[in-house]
C-alpha cells in the first residue's frame, strides 16, 4: 500500500497502531479478533520471535469465512480440485460465525501481516459491525516486541531452524554432486 493511502486510513481511524492495540487491552469497549489459524493463536505455529496471541483476543480463523474452511489443505493435496470452497459463506452463515462478538463494540482485527484481517474487517462491516479497525502491523510486529504481553507465549526455535537449514544444505550438496556425476558420465 502506498504511504499516502496508509496515512489516509490512519487518519480515518481504519488502521490502528501497536500503541493503540496496547492501550485497548484495558478498555472494556474494545474486542480483539485474531483471524490467524488455531495453531498460530495457540503458539504452536510460531511466525515471529514469539508465538501466542494478544491477551483477551478471540480466535476465529480467516478460513472459517469460506464455504469449505479446508479448501486450501484440500487444494494442496489434490491439484484437480476446484476453487468453489474458497467462496465466502452466505451472509446468514457469516452472521452466525461472528455471533459471539458484539457488533456495537469497537472491533480490532489482526492476523500475521494484515491481509486476512483486512478481508475479515470488510466482511464484519458487511454484516453490520459498526466500528471495525485493522491492526496493520499485526502479529509480525506484536510478536516481535518483548515489551508487550502475550497469552500462550512460546518462542521461535532458532536451533530447529538452523538444524533444518543444515539438513537442506547437505541435501542440495548431495544433489549437486549427483548431477555433476551424471554430467561426467555422459
Amino acid at each position: 500500500m502506498q504511504p499516502i493511502a496508509l496515512d489516509l486510513y490512519r487518519k480515518t481511524g481504519v488502521i490502528v497502531s501497536t500503541d493503540e492495540v496496547r492501550a485497548s487491552l484495558v478498555r472494556r469497549d474494545v474486542q480483539l479478533l485474531d483471524v490467524r489459524t488455531r495453531k498460530e493463536f495457540a503458539g504452536l505455529d510460531v511466525r515471529a520471535l514469539r508465538g501466542g496471541h494478544i491477551p483477551g483476543a478471540i480466535n476465529i480463523p480467516y478460513e472459517e469465512n469460506w464455504v469449505d474452511p479446508d479448501s486450501l489443505i484440500k487444494l494442496q493435496n489434490d491439484s484437480t480440485l476446484g476453487r468453489d470452497g474458497f467462496a465466502l459463506k452466505p451472509i446468514a452463515d457469516l452472521k452466525h460465525l461472528y455471533a459471539g462478538l458484539d457488533p456495537t463494540r469497537e472491533t480490532i482485527v489482526y492476523c500475521h501481516t494484515s491481509p486476512r484481517a483486512s478481508v475479515t474487517a470488510a466482511l464484519l462491516k458487511d454484516i453490520g459491525f459498526r466500528d471495525v479497525r485493522v491492526y496493520d502491523a499485526s502479529w509480525a510486529d506484536y510478536g516481535n516486541r518483548f515489551d508487550l504481553p502475550v497469552e500462550n507465549e512460546t518462542f521461535f526455535d532458532m536451533f530447529a531452524l538452523t538444524s533444518r537449514i543444515e539438513t537442506l544444505q547437505r541435501r542440495v550438496d548431495d544433489l549437486e554432486r549427483q548431477l555433476a556425476d551424471i554430467k561426467k558420465a555422459q
